[in-house]
């Protein structure tokens, strides 16, 4: 029951080495949906609060996140595998490592 119970959920231990159905399966799944949606919007709430000090780059890395996530969690909703949207979040997740490493050596 508890393995069933984690296949809904979208934390399948199982399945891992079948990426096709376990990747749709993830996107549509309660826990794909929710961090999508609360990517997309803890990276709006960085971008439009008034409270928010960041620099520019840091500005266009969140919307630019913001957007993609939200396009995952729409994909999500609709049911098919964001494959493209995986590849442009791994691509900005490096982006803005090597941006904080290069930030983090020069202090």
């Amino acid at each position: 029951m508890l393995n069933e119970f984690l296949i809904w959920f979208g934390w399948s231990i199982d399945n891992t080495f079948y990426p096709p159905g376990v990747a749709q399966s993830f996107w549509q799944s309660p826990l794909g949906l929710a961090c999508t949606l609360t990517l997309a919007l803890t990276s709006l709430i960085r971008v439009a609060h008034w409270r928010s000090n960041q620099g520019f780059l840091d500005s266009l890395w969140h919307m630019a996140f913001g957007v993609t996530t939200a396009a995952g969690f729409l994909i999500g909703l609709q049911g098919s595998a964001p494959h493209h949207l995986v590849k442009t979040i791994l691509i900005l997740m490096t982006i803005r490592g090597i941006y904080k490493a290069i930030a983090v050596m020069r202090s």
